[in-house]
């Protein structure tokens, strides 16, 4: 069935790499995959077979989105969130305004948002060509709307993540004489993962800029399009679609700023967890009876020993690096320096061979 919606359509096979996103997959690479593709034939005298219907002047393109949405637990605190993408593929007939939509994504949000928007928006029509292109924005703004929704709270949630996991090991007292957490190796795993979704988002978010600048540039550049029939009538329908896709575009960099921010507190924050780990521990004895606690240390010869492990070699590498770089710079500054030496000797014994030379001519011209 599919196949033969995508033939009768003629939908460009750009769109399947979007598809190939969907489905079961041990791991979810697909949701990295991002892209716009389009196709215009609207020229006056296209040679297309004759239907009811279509002319066949049309332009078509398919680009997909992600957005996130949380999941809650039984308390109703929000425990996870999850991307979710959709593929979009439209054609556009300019001459009669007839649309194809074909959407692909999971759950029914979508076809939801999309009836309640052709069904009770008062600036939607059908009446006329022109009126088919302007609703034709309107979804695509809802399209992209939909993508911008919830990262705001995404991003609020990784935020609370990371202070709830590090919080203690920038704000809690440092002083000898107070007990302190430990961390261990799997909260150093955990801040992790924290930077890993941080920087996911930061891409998807990127990647969701890009697909709305491609799509605001090609509608821009329809109007430069003579063959364009509708250039005059929806002009000022697509500055205000460039507009408000700018307006997202400068949301989504303000997002992306603030998940660079929070990458680098996460790396800060990394490396001080890691020496609040176990591998010198202050504790205090509360032991005695007079209930003052005196402090003690304890070391660990294991975790001190792994460390070591770990710094020492990496330090040797790269003095040896070091070393071989220097190497290598002082043997070709002494190859160059001899080259340059053999080349003034061979100069020099040339210029002696040409004085001979001279000298003697001037003796046979003499005599």
């Amino acid at each position: 069935m599919l196949t033969q919606i995508l033939t009768y359509h003629q939908v460009t096979p750009g769109y399947l790499d979007f598809l190939h996103a969907f489905g079961a997959q041990g791991n979810p690479r697909g949701q990295y995959f991002a892209g716009f593709c389009h196709q215009t034939m609207i020229e006056d005298n296209l040679q297309a077979p004759k239907m009811v219907g279509r002319s066949w002047r049309q332009y078509q393109m398919c680009y997909n989105l992600r957005g996130v949405a949380p999941t809650k637990g039984r308390d109703g605190k929000i425990t996870e969130w999850s991307v979710r993408q959709a593929a979009i593929h439209h054609q556009f007939d300019v001459v009669h305004g007839t649309a194809v939509w074909i959407v692909t994504k999971g759950r029914k949000d979508i076809l939801e948002r999309f009836d309640q928007l052709t069904k009770q928006s008062p600036a939607l029509s059908f009446e006329s060509s022109q009126d088919c292109f302007k609703t034709s924005l309107e979804v695509h703004r809802m399209f992209y709307h939909w993508s911008t929704e919830d990262w705001r709270q995404y991003i609020d949630w990784l935020e609370d993540g990371l202070e709830s996991n590090t919080s203690l090991a920038l704000y809690g007292s440092q002083e000898s004489t107070t007990s302190r957490p430990t961390y261990r190796p799997r909260d150093l795993q955990e801040i992790q993962i924290w930077k890993e979704k941080t920087s996911q988002a930061t891409m998807l978010l990127e990647s969701n800029a890009d697909v709305m600048t491609a799509l605001q540039t090609y509608y821009v550049k329809l109007l430069a399009n003579e063959d364009f029939p509708l250039k005059f009538e929806c002009q000022k329908s697509i500055q205000r679609f460039a507009a408000d896709v700018d307006g997202n575009i400068v949301w989504i960099k303000m997002q992306v700023r603030r998940l660079n921010l929070l990458a680098e507190v996460i790396g800060d924050r990394k490396n001080l967890t890691f020496f609040s780990t176990d591998v010198v521990n202050y504790q205090n004895d509360n032991s005695t009876e007079s209930g003052t606690g005196t402090s003690t240390t304890s070391y660990s010869h294991l975790a001190m020993m792994r460390w070591l492990q770990v710094t020492l070699p990496l330090t040797l590498v790269t003095i040896l690096g070091a070393w071989m770089a220097f190497k290598t710079a002082t043997i070709s500054q002494k190859g160059s320096e001899m080259k340059d030496s053999l080349v003034d000797r061979k100069n020099k014994v040339a210029t002696r061979w040409d004085l001979r030379r001279k000298l003697r001519d001037l003796e046979r011209g003499k005599s």
